[in-house]
């Protein structure tokens, strides 16, 4: 009886503590007070774009139908995404990634 209450009170405390985590990361935050150890702190949020620059976006997708990081051109709805890889040209005695190819 006792360990089935203690094994409902540590779920309880796991569901209760688990959102929290889940937008953590472990980094070296200054702003903890303890020197030279990692603590939890939040994940950075990155801002999104303001409404008048996405319908640009849009359209420079629709031009050249690239994901952002350059690795994947979209085909299509039957066809999908494909992986085209990273693209290199030689330019100048060194190779050079070429975004977008």
């Amino acid at each position: 009886m006792i360990s089935r209450k203690l094994v409902i009170i540590s779920l309880a405390f796991a569901a209760f503590a688990a959102p929290g985590l889940s937008s953590a990361s472990w980094f070296h935050d200054p702003e903890a007070g303890v020197r030279g150890v990692d603590a939890i702190s939040e994940l950075r949020r990155v801002a999104s774009p303001p409404r008048e620059r996405i319908p640009a976006g849009i359209a420079s997708f629709e031009t050249n139908p690239v994901s952002g990081d350059g690795l994947y051109r979209y085909g299509g709805i039957e066809q999908s995404w494909h992986f085209i890889g990273a693209v290199y040209e030689w330019q100048n005695g060194q190779f050079k990634r070429k975004v977008g190819s």
